[in-house]
């Protein structure tokens, strides 16, 4: 007689086992070194007299710096859980293919990620915004900034995907790891040179500033390849024989 399973069990457990001691510790140093590394970003605003005049590049500067700060801890939070849940978990999916469906197992996995990386998501958005509002006098915040929780998401879930079509195929470490390392260099070369971003953003989501204000661009492209990712995915996690490292 086979057992029964609830899905949102199975989300639970993934969870759980996302986060493991290593994986705490990873997110714990990354969002510690995030918010370090941003404050000593904010020191220039400590000259009144240079803020008062230039406070919006001031601002403008921070909004840039920081969002390739969290592009790089974000890649390396990222790549943590999937080589976590897409590689090392598969010891426990041979035990629970024998009465949960493959494709149970790909949207609980699927789900936990999204759902711990939503977390990770406002802890940032949060720490972004409530920086410069303690540190810079005359920055102020509005309902739109909100819109960084969706562009963030967006980007995460994006490279999420990317990660966990080719992990699952390839079952290597170093995927998760190249993909991490092309990413940044994306991020960094689309900020200095612009052809390049128009380019991409017809291939992926990247997030820009406008007016000191984050914006996306796209992000249709982005929704379409996430859910073509996650058909490829579940028919490939049908496919293939579960391995473990």
């Amino acid at each position: 007689m086979k057992k029964k399973y609830k899905l949102s069990s199975l989300v639970e457990f993934y969870i759980n086992y996302i986060f493991q001691k290593t994986t705490i510790l990873i997110f714990g140093i990354s969002l510690i070194l995030m918010v370090l590394i941003l404050l000593l970003m904010t020191n220039n605003g400590s000259d009144e007299a240079f803020y008062l005049m230039s406070s919006y590049d001031i601002h403008k500067s921070y909004f840039e710096k920081a969002l390739l700060i969290i592009t790089i801890f974000n890649g390396i939070i990222i790549s943590t859980i999937v080589i976590t849940l897409i590689i090392y978990s598969n010891s426990f999916d041979s035990l629970f293919i024998s009465y949960i469906p493959r494709n149970v197992i790909c949207i609980a996995k699927i789900l936990s990620i999204f759902i711990v990386v939503l977390i990770i998501t406002l802890i940032e958005v949060g720490i972004i915004y409530l920086i410069p509002l303690i540190k810079y006098k005359l920055y102020k915040t509005d309902i739109d900034d909100l819109k960084l929780i969706y562009y963030l998401l967006l980007t995460n879930v994006f490279l999420i995907m990317i990660e966990v079509l080719f992990t699952t195929i390839f079952q290597s470490i170093f995927i998760p790891m190249v993909i991490l390392f092309l990413n940044i260099s994306f991020k960094i070369l689309s900020d200095s040179i612009y052809t390049l971003r128009l380019t991409l953003s017809r291939l992926m989501p990247i997030i820009g500033i406008e007016k000191n204000k984050y914006i996306i661009d796209g992000d249709i492209i982005g929704i379409v390849f996430i859910s073509i990712s996650f058909i490829l995915y579940l028919s490939f996690y049908n496919i293939k024989d579960l391995k473990t490292i």
